[in-house]
């Protein structure tokens, strides 16, 4: 009894950190978004998070491990809703137009943040060696490899990474063009290089 006790509060606490951990990654997030790298401070991630200085600082003794922590959590999250909208059973029936469109969207959603990121990275060496640490050889290859899982497509083309790279740069593009253009201008762009990508991927399955 007593040991079952002992595991259900281990439970409670662990539930409770993953708990407190999403409100600290979801904080910075989002003052990377509204604010951008250079201006936000561990003060106001511990604001907009509720979470004590204390806590906060237990944790991440530092905004470089805080920020780099909370990249890691960014790509592992849009990972895992590519996982639910493009993975299951009814898989193989979803067109590459709404696969791309699942891409899109997202990146469109989260692009502030997206850009914040890259510009973080560009401007911190020390963030980069960071959240480099936090991803591991594995993970590099269970991403990639779930990439190619999200475009089944692509599969057995030899040059499927070089396509998602290629679909990923052009749709952070993309996003950054909608900011001072319209919807119909950018869906036109949009519809054009799904065209393009299909007829590619044609020709290609006629070359093998």
């Amino acid at each position: 009894m007593a040991q079952q006790m002992k595991n259900k509060t281990g439970l409670k606490q662990a539930e409770r950190r993953q708990v407190m951990k999403k409100r600290i990654m979801e904080a910075t997030l989002s003052c990377l978004s509204q604010a951008g790298y250079a201006s936000t401070s561990i003060t106001q991630i511990q604001k907009k998070s509720g979470v004590s200085r204390g806590g906060l600082l237990h944790h991440y003794p530092t905004k470089c491990e805080l920020v780099a922590a909370a990249i890691d959590y960014f790509y592992r999250e849009r990972q895992y809703r590519f996982e639910q909208q493009l993975l299951g059973v009814e898989n193989e029936k979803i067109s590459l137009r709404d696969r791309l469109l699942v891409f899109k969207n997202d990146i469109d959603l989260h692009f502030e943040t997206t850009l914040e990121i890259v510009v973080a990275q560009r401007t911190d060496p020390e963030l980069v060696k960071l959240v480099e640490k936090l991803t591991t050889v594995d993970d590099a290859k269970t991403r990639a490899k779930q990439y190619e899982d999200f475009f089944p497509q692509f599969s057995s083309k030899p040059s499927a990474q070089n396509l998602i790279g290629l679909l990923v740069c052009f749709l952070r593009g993309l996003s950054m063009e909608a900011m001072n253009s319209s919807k119909e201008h950018v869906m036109a762009i949009f519809d054009l290089f799904d065209e393009m990508l299909e007829d590619h991927i044609t020709e290609l399955n006629v070359v093998i």
